[in-house]
């Protein structure tokens, strides 16, 4: 059945790393990286360790020829009230902030200590997980398209994000994860304000899942 997801469009420009290789979490043809302070962390088994009281960002990168969409959530939340995240073909998207109050600005991701007063479980069993589920635009072919359709024009250089309720089903693949004894866990709050921008379009989706998970520790 034909299922019409709502997206956003982000106002992102693309970042270039040049020569580096950020280490990260990989499943089937897409990847997400922990970037703070304009490093990528260093995962190893599912688990980043990243200094407490520190922002980051997620790079959420598609390695296929068709645009992507991501549901992302972090301590077992959806980081975002208006949608989930799409990135474009053969294509990477820095997400820095919830989407929780508007599309025009939010809160930037900020690890802290579960002691912290903004957590607000510290006893939740998903505090530090960040979760993220892959599906592809459906493949069927060339068309052409009425542009009254869509609000704002297609650029097939800006990153995606989609609003939909086809994340309820199993996962066709679930990414790997380990625990970790070694660090100390913690939670995302929110940080400080950024002002990425959010605009709705259309998107039919395949109905397979691609399912990445990494877990934040803390250090000092």
């Amino acid at each position: 059945m034909k299922a019409i997801m709502i997206i956003m469009v982000l106002l992102l420009s693309a970042v270039v790393w040049g020569a580096s290789i950020p280490v990260c979490e990989e499943t089937g043809s897409f990847s997400v990286t922990v970037i703070s302070g304009d490093k990528p962390i260093k995962e190893v088994g599912g688990v980043a360790v990243i200094q407490f009281n520190s922002e980051y960002k997620l790079l959420l990168k598609n390695n296929n020829n068709r645009r992507a969409v991501a549901r992302v959530t972090i301590d077992g939340t959806n980081i975002s009230s208006f949608g989930d995240i799409v990135v474009r073909a053969n294509g990477e998207l820095y997400l820095e902030r919830f989407i929780t109050q508007s599309m025009e600005d939010g809160k930037r991701f900020k690890f802290v200590p579960l002691d912290h007063p903004e957590v607000d479980d510290p006893k939740k069993a998903e505090n530090g997980l960040i979760r993220v589920e892959f599906k592809l635009e459906k493949n069927s072919g060339v068309y052409i398209i009425d542009s009254n359709q869509f609000s704002i024009p297609y650029n097939p250089d800006v990153p995606l994000i989609f609003k939909n309720n086809s994340f309820d089903v199993n996962s066709s693949f679930v990414g790997n994860i380990t625990t970790s004894s070694s660090a100390e866990l913690g939670a995302t709050v929110g940080g400080s304000n950024s002002d990425q921008k959010f605009h709705k379009i259309e998107l039919d989706l395949d109905d397979k899942i691609w399912t990445v998970e990494i877990r934040l520790n803390g250090g000092k």
